[in-house]
């Protein structure tokens, strides 16, 4: 069926409108958090062992730390605030395992800090 410039036109703006939607869709699916359960207990010692990470400037994880978790910084007057993603965190909380010492977290691909250890 033949259709006339008006009638293609609007095809085509439904069309992207979809792909638009289903990109959408996607990405809220995929930052949805997981069936993951974790204890109070278990936030607590991942908060610690991020807090240590973040402090620590020897290790040299917390800036790779900031950038897996933290996707946007809002600096204002009185305030800031760090948004992330929710199923990163969920992961990073669930992967620390209580009374172990601070290590090379998984999300690290580049673990030796110093340049005198990547020889």
């Amino acid at each position: 069926m033949a259709l006339d410039s008006t009638l293609q036109v609007r095809v085509n703006a439904l069309k992207d409108e979809r792909e638009a939607l289903l990109v959408e869709m996607a990405g809220i699916k995929h930052e949805q958090p997981s069936p993951r359960k974790v204890s109070p207990k278990q936030v607590a010692y991942a908060l610690e062992r991020m807090k240590a990470m973040l402090l620590d400037p020897y290790l040299g994880y917390g800036k790779q730390l900031l950038r897996y978790l933290v996707t946007d910084i809002r600096v204002e007057v009185d305030q800031l605030t760090l948004r992330g993603s929710v199923p990163r965190l969920e992961k990073v909380v669930a992967e620390t395992k209580m009374g172990t010492a601070v290590t090379v977290p998984t999300f690290i691909t580049t673990w030796c800090p110093r340049h005198e250890s990547n020889v």
